[in-house]
């Protein structure tokens, strides 16, 4: 897994892609941030398009065990902040651009093809549990 992107890199990225200085993209990320703190605090919920939904959910009061010694107690009520991640960043993270999926089925073996947005056919076959996915006839990678 990679390392994950510091505020820093965050910041200069953000210059970049506003074609502005990095103390102005500090200031827009600080009031990003700020603004979706103080909406999921309250117990509101925040969209960003394209990356997903941030929202408050209320946990129950529960009985909770300690594992180093196995007593069991009641944990109050208590609130966290959820994430739903949007379809399409886990569309562009998985790789499925596809706009049309088609089965053929057989005794032997299922093949799909995919059509991606390209208008390239990907053929992925499936045989004993194992899937290939091939652009041409002459190459096959095992995904």
């Amino acid at each position: 897994m990679a390392k994950p992107m510091t505020k820093t890199q965050l910041v200069a990225a953000l210059a970049e892609e506003m074609e502005t200085d990095k103390k102005t993209a500090g200031a827009a990320l600080d009031a990003i941030t700020t603004l979706i703190a103080r909406e999921v605090s309250g117990g509101g919920a925040v969209t960003l398009p394209g990356v997903g939904k941030i929202y408050c959910h209320e946990r129950p009061e529960r009985m909770v065990r300690n594992p180093a010694t196995g007593e069991q107690f009641k944990k109050d009520a208590d609130k966290v902040v959820k994430m739903t991640i949007a379809k399409a960043l886990k569309d562009s993270i998985n790789d499925w651009p596809w706009s049309q999926v088609r089965f053929q089925k057989g005794p032997q073996y299922a093949a799909l093809f995919l059509w991606s947005k390209d208008w390239t056919m990907t053929h992925v076959t499936g045989i004993g549990g194992l899937f290939f996915r091939q652009k041409s006839k002459r190459s096959a990678n095992l995904v």
